[in-house]
């Protein structure tokens, strides 16, 4: 089990220096399966033990909390904590809080 956990992150280290677009990579004790992040929605997902896994890259999202996440994955996790205590949180914008808007305003209320 092992070698296959070790010839699937070497897959997506292949994948990941070939690649220009984001990806993501879910590994469970059976499989890799790479998800492209383009402009998709992303999914949190969990392991088996229950914790939220997400990629590490950095593509900053700010949320309807005004905290900045690395990663559209980590703020799906956050979340869902939030959603069992009735309190809702979304994607605000894409980029840091802090960062300047860059986007035309129209481009942000069609998401």
């Amino acid at each position: 089990m092992m070698r296959a956990h070790l010839l699937a992150v070497s897959i997506l280290f292949v994948v990941l220096a070939l690649q220009s677009t984001p990806v993501r990579a879910d590994i469970n004790s059976e499989m890799a399966t790479l998800v492209l992040l383009g402009g998709e929605s992303v999914q949190a997902r969990r392991s088996k033990d229950g914790a939220c896994a997400c990629p590490r890259i950095y593509d900053p999202v700010c949320g309807t909390d005004l905290s900045t996440y690395a990663n559209r994955c980590m703020l799906d996790c956050q979340a869902e904590e939030m959603a069992a205590r009735s309190i809702e949180l979304r994607v605000l914008r894409r980029g840091a809080c802090d960062e300047p808007i860059e986007e035309p305003i129209e481009d942000l209320l069609e998401e």
